[in-house]
């Protein structure tokens, strides 16, 4: 069974707080053309910094050369899924903040996410201000 997004933001206990306005360096993890390109249009228009990144293993050679404050993290993915960019982000930069983005919001997706260390988990379709609050 697929949760929707208050069953997700109950797992990871997220209370909703005001966006700071602070602009952040966001990089975008999503083997999706499409979907890297309205990220960063949501998150450009929020004053953010994006860099992106088509697989798993981009996005940890990006992380290798380049400072940023958030990743947003698809899950199905070629190359490296999702699970295993995450564990390795948190491996090697446990205190980068992680926001999980995909459609495959199983419990027990969503908990093992949690456990290995995401920040958030915002599900597939998602409203903008839902992906905005949870970078922000």
């Amino acid at each position: 069974m697929c949760l929707n997004q208050s069953q997700a933001d109950s797992i990871f206990d997220y209370v909703p707080v005001s966006v700071s306005g602070e602009s952040k360096k966001v990089l975008i993890v999503d083997d999706s053309d499409f979907m890297r390109m309205m990220l960063e249009d949501i998150l450009t228009h929020s004053g953010h910094t994006v860099l992106q990144a088509k697989d798993g293993l981009e996005c940890l050679n990006i992380l290798q050369n380049e400072t940023v404050d958030v990743c947003v993290l698809d899950i199905g993915m070629p190359v490296m899924d999702g699970i295993e960019v995450l564990k390795r982000i948190k491996e090697g930069q446990p205190e980068l903040k992680v926001v999980m983005l995909s459609a495959w919001a199983k419990e027990s997706t969503i908990k093992q996410t949690l456990q290995l260390g995401a920040d958030a988990y915002v599900v597939k379709p998602f409203q903008a201000q839902c992906l905005i609050e949870r970078v922000g």
